[in-house]
């Protein structure tokens, strides 16, 4: 089994991924060459608080066999399997876009730190690094320690004079740093 990237048209992922599981479902010669199917999702602002929304849009990731018969069938679906081209001694040759375990690891990670803000109403979690852009500590960067998703606010540990300061800010002030801190 392998992680196939397949495309599809953007803001149709969730229902494409119903589709296509009600389908698998439907078909028990199937259900052994298709183990899941997944669209990693992302918190959004939204009337009323946090929803999701897919991170990558447009696309689908299938743990399946390689398997050119049901690729095909997935075509019904609107969806297309994303290719690579490789060289090959002055010939092109194109490949069904594979992901390792790793990257879905890491996909996986990030869709379930998504669904954490949106379970607690909240663009931030515990342990994000953010930067304050705004108020008199505008550019301290600092780590979340603490969430108040009914105040809108956030408590920080940030480096004041070269002391770790807890101080708490209202969410409006911060933003995400991704990556790592600098």
């Amino acid at each position: 089994m392998a992680w196939v990237l397949f495309s599809t048209k953007k803001g149709k992922e969730l229902k494409i991924k119903k589709l296509i599981e009600d389908f698998i479902n439907n078909k028990p010669e199937l259900q052994n060459k298709v183990r899941k199917v997944l669209v990693p999702i992302k918190a959004s602002n939204a009337k009323g608080g946090m929803r999701a929304t897919p991170l990558f849009r447009g696309y689908i990731f299938i743990d399946m066999d390689i398997d050119d018969d049901l690729i095909n069938q997935f075509r019904n679906f609107d969806l297309k399997p994303v290719l690579k081209e490789e060289k090959n001694q002055n010939e092109k040759h194109y490949s069904y876009t594979i992901l390792t375990d790793e990257e879905i690891e890491k996909i996986l990670a990030l869709s379930e730190k998504e669904l954490e803000k949106i379970k607690n109403n909240s663009p931030f979690v515990v342990g994000d690094y953010v930067e304050i852009i705004d108020g008199s500590f505008k550019g301290l960067q600092g780590k979340v320690t603490e969430i108040y998703p009914e105040k809108s606010r956030a408590k920080l540990l940030v480096n004041i004079l070269g002391r770790e300061t807890e101080i708490e800010i209202s969410f409006s002030y911060i933003k995400a740093i991704f990556g790592n801190k600098k």
